[in-house]
């Protein structure tokens, strides 16, 4: 089944009149934003993002530490993440997807909206990936970009052009691929991953019937 996990199809610009919403938006949400970056700050520490016992804080460097800590996660490290933002009800599915780290950097409201994820939710994973992950493990990104809630998604906004965007800004995308995990990074691992088991079933079918068999990913990456 053909899932839109780890794929973003938004290229098209926002239109003036969606670059006024997305504007008033960000103006009636900043006081929240701040909020909650501060409450992120307090209870969501740099130290934490390993999940050990080592809660020493990052010391932040040109490199995106925490992308490089969460695309390491393994499936059930991403189950934790999702039990600290009360989104416990997705662990199943995401482990029936197999959804490491790496690829939950990459997951997009159209992903969650194929889980049944409801709109405060999709809201509060975003953030949580874009925002307490991505955004604050870079001082660049912080010093520029605010990330926003909306309707179930988020918008970038750019507070020196005090322009909107829907897709991730440059920046952001850079630091992804910096840290070996751009969405072509992960989209290529994964066809690796899927040829290798796809090999080993049809050797093991070949032996055992006669015949090659072909497997089918969990996730589409294509």
């Amino acid at each position: 089944m053909s899932k839109v996990l780890l794929q973003h199809n938004s290229d098209e610009e926002m239109s003036i009149e969606e670059q006024d919403r997305a504007r008033e938006i960000y103006e009636s949400s900043l006081k929240v934003a701040e909020s909650r970056a501060n409450i992120s700050r307090e209870t969501f520490s740099p130290g934490m993002m390993n999940y050990s016992s080592d809660n020493q804080k990052v010391r932040y460097t040109s490199e995106n530490r925490l992308i490089k800590q969460a695309a390491s996660w393994s499936v059930a490290q991403v189950g934790y993440f999702l039990e600290k933002y009360k989104l416990s009800f997705l662990k199943t599915e995401f482990a029936r997807l197999n959804v490491t780290g790496e690829k939950l950097l990459h997951l997009s409201s159209e992903d969650l909206k194929r889980f049944r994820v409801k709109e405060k939710e999709r809201e509060k994973l975003l953030l949580a990936i874009n925002q307490d992950v991505i955004w604050r493990g870079s001082p660049g990104l912080q010093r520029r970009w605010q990330v926003v809630p909306s309707n179930g998604d988020i918008f970038f906004y750019d507070t020196v052009s005090r322009q909107s965007q829907w897709d991730r800004p440059s920046e952001m995308l850079k630091e992804l691929e910096a840290s070996g995990v751009s969405l072509h990074d992960v989209k290529q691992r994964e066809q690796r991953k899927r040829d290798a088991a796809r090999e080993l079933h049809q050797r093991r079918a070949a032996k055992f019937t006669g015949k090659g068999t072909s497997v089918e990913s969990a996730i589409d990456l294509t």
